[in-house]
């Protein structure tokens, strides 16, 4: 089976933001007197849609304000942190370099294109990418769903089969296999034991062996 597109997922693949996920997760559940467990909450959250991940938290921690309040506010603080804080991953700018003339490359996030414009703000990502960009505000579902990756592909002009997807998160890789494409995961931010669903598993991009 033939590679001819590389669909990239944004936070913690290509932009360096995962950590200010973090930050924000702190402030956010702080403010309600909820202290942030990353382990057992990050897993339920890298790769979904802000409303989906606010909700869960919202149900989980009882939180009291409306749902559209919490997401506002949640945005407000994650926006600020990625207009001032994002940066390329490690390895991926040499890695894209190299892959760019041989595969058509998009992006496929589920960031809304508010927090996609918070990024793209600071790191000029979809002038990199050629406007291939999909966000969870075009399509119906976000991820597990194989939305933003079957929207992806159809943008670059190929069948689900012949690309591939480069992720980090569990949720991101079930929503690779919905979409019937093979998923390269990477242990940027989490570890091996839940990335397994993926085809490859590596520790950085100069490991991806495109050949596979």
């Amino acid at each position: 089976m033939s590679t001819k597109a590389l669909v990239f997922d944004c936070d913690g693949v290509v932009a360096d933001t995962e950590r200010l996920w973090d930050v924000a997760g702190h402030e956010f559940l702080g403010r309600y007197g909820v202290a942030y467990d990353r382990d057992a909450l990050k897993p339920q959250l890298t790769g979904r849609s802000m409303r989906d991940g606010v909700a869960l938290m919202r149900e989980r921690y009882g939180l009291a304000p409306p749902l559209d309040e919490l997401i506002e506010e949640r945005t407000g603080i994650i926006v600020d942190l990625l207009r001032s804080g994002a940066e390329y991953m490690d390895g991926f700018l040499p890695f894209f370099e190299q892959v760019r003339a041989s595969h058509r490359v998009a992006v496929a996030t589920g960031l809304t294109d508010r927090l996609f414009a918070a990024v793209d703000e600071r790191l000029r990502m979809r002038d990199l990418f050629g406007g291939a960009v999909v966000t969870s505000s075009m399509v119906a579902n976000a991820k597990p769903a194989p939305d933003v990756f079957l929207a992806a592909a159809d943008l670059l002009g190929v069948e689900p089969g012949d690309a591939l997807v480069l992720e980090d998160a569990p949720l991101g890789i079930e929503a690779a296999k919905n979409a019937g494409m093979r998923c390269v995961a990477l242990t940027t931010t989490y570890g091996p034991p839940l990335l397994e669903g993926a085809d490859q598993v590596v520790a950085s991009f100069e490991e991806i062996d495109l050949r596979r």
